[in-house]
């Protein structure tokens, strides 16, 4: 049977500026190369929060068959949530004109907390995976921010091979559209790269 590729994340593997944001992202180059279905999930302007809600909502809706593989591509922990008439939306650190998100990064958050959060966030999502009996594997798309807190408690519960070595920013090389997301050139570079990982874990 055919496996499947679930990505999970932001504008960068919903391909965001691409002119076919669906054959011309990684997630369904990834796809291509090894030959597994694809359940592109990943939202644009998403935290990691809202990339781990979508999770939940696929494993209570959707059937994970043994080794399925999740590949969550992990944003900028210094974003968080909020929900407004029933929905969960970003908030930003640079967003100061928005009253609750100025109110938040005043008053709330901290570097700590956001690492924190993170990591409560990622242990949650490798440990359904484990319970699923799938393969759950993670790229930081443009930060790495849990390498500055290795002794924070649950650190050391993500296996370190479960992470890509080098961020989505670093593969594309340089190769980005005006707006900062991957150009064509970048998403095939990232694709080319991911996809001989991701097979490395799939036996």
């Amino acid at each position: 049977m055919m496996k499947t590729l679930y990505v999970f994340g932001d504008s960068w593997p919903a391909g965001s500026e691409l002119d076919d944001v669906i054959l011309d992202g990684f997630p369904h180059l990834i796809a291509q190369k090894n030959n597994y279905k694809l359940d592109n999930l990943s939202q644009r302007s998403t935290s990691i929060d809202q990339a781990c809600w979508e999770f939940i909502k696929a494993v209570e809706r959707k059937y994970f068959i043994k080794n399925d593989i999740v590949l969550f591509c992990i944003t900028n922990p210094d974003r968080s949530w909020y929900w407004e008439n029933g929905f969960p939306l970003e908030i930003h650190p640079g967003n100061t004109n928005h009253l609750i998100q100025s109110q938040y990064y005043k008053y709330f958050y901290s570097e700590d907390l956001a690492c924190a959060n993170a990591i409560k966030n990622l242990l949650m999502v490798y440990a359904i995976c484990q319970t699923l009996q799938i393969k759950c594997l993670f790229v930081y798309n443009w930060t790495v921010p849990l390498q500055k807190n290795f002794t924070m408690p649950g650190i050391g519960l993500l296996p370190a091979n479960q992470f890509y070595n080098r961020t989505l920013h670093e593969i594309a090389n340089n190769n980005f559209n005006p707006g900062g997301h991957p150009n064509k050139l970048g998403h095939q570079l990232i694709a080319e790269e991911l996809s001989a990982w991701i097979k490395t874990h799939d036996n």
